[in-house]
């Protein structure tokens, strides 16, 4: 997946840096030792993790949403209606 976001950037332009995190917001992540320049983020560390990127008082840089754009448009997203039905 790296090398992809870095051919996306590289055809685009754009210069920034990628960084791999493992996420599992409400599940666990037991291995031995974190491969090389990979973090992983469990349930035991997903608050404290998520608690640094809101307090960072740097606004998004032009240069980030860019990026952040170019991704975007590079990826599908499929989604349906969700039909509940009302408990009479």
């Amino acid at each position: 997946m790296e090398q992809i976001v870095r051919s996306i950037y590289r055809t685009h332009d754009i210069e920034h840096s990628v960084k791999k995190i493992l996420l599992s917001r409400n599940g666990y992540i037991d291995y031995a030792a974190e491969p090389y320049q990979v973090e992983f983020v469990d349930a035991r560390k997903y608050e404290e993790w998520f608690y640094e990127l809101r307090k960072s008082k740097a606004p998004l840089k032009f240069k980030q949403m860019k990026a952040a754009q170019v991704l975007l448009e590079h990826s599908q997203s499929i989604y349906f209606d969700r039909e509940f039905e009302a408990d009479e």
